[in-house]
């Protein structure tokens, strides 16, 4: 709520600067109707976002949200590894199996 602001005031120089020429200089993106209304839809999803984030720190805990994010990459490489058959190394099984027994020990400690 109050980060926000300030880091648009202090972006929006910086990518006017450096990206708005390479930007209206690409041929391949089309100003049309769609182009808008795709970032039109973007933001509204981004804003979304922000807001479900806020609530649910607010109702539960930032702890709570960060389980949520690893219940999330749980779910984000099972689907890669199931639907585009991505490599998933011995390494990190073992590090998502030890998220996984965090995740579990802080649900109990929870419900004790």
């Amino acid at each position: 709520m109050y980060i926000a602001p300030v880091t648009a005031c202090f972006l929006t120089p910086a990518a006017v600067l450096l990206e708005s020429a390479s930007i209206m200089h690409n041929t391949t993106i089309v100003y049309g109707p769609s182009f808008y209304l795709t970032m039109v839809t973007n933001a509204l999803c981004a804003l979304a976002l922000n807001i479900v984030v806020f609530k649910v720190i607010k109702g539960q805990s930032a702890l709570t949200l960060n389980v949520a994010g690893v219940v999330k990459d749980w779910l984000l490489i099972g689907l890669s590894y199931a639907l585009y058959h991505s490599p998933v190394t011995a390494i990190q099984l073992w590090g998502y199996g030890l998220a996984f027994l965090g995740v579990g020990w802080y649900n109990q400690q929870k419900r004790a």
